[in-house]
């Protein structure tokens, strides 16, 4: 999942800037993306890193074999 500065975040997590693949913010679903404040303040494309603990244990659960 990625979106761009002023969008609205549709599924919460750990994004990185582009750009600048070392800086990452965390966000919730309904924030707004921010700009990049890696050198002068920029634009950027945010690219979704991880998502919150409570989707990857649905997830997992999700994936469990019953017998």
């Amino acid at each position: 999942m990625y979106a761009e500065t002023g969008q609205v975040c549709k599924k919460g997590g750990v994004y990185k800037c582009f750009g600048h693949p070392n800086h990452t913010i965390t966000l919730n679903e309904d924030d707004i993306f921010p700009k990049c404040t890696i050198d002068k303040p920029h634009d950027a494309l945010w690219i979704q890193i991880s998502v919150p603990q409570e989707e990857n244990k649905q997830a997992n659960e999700d994936l469990e074999l019953t017998s």
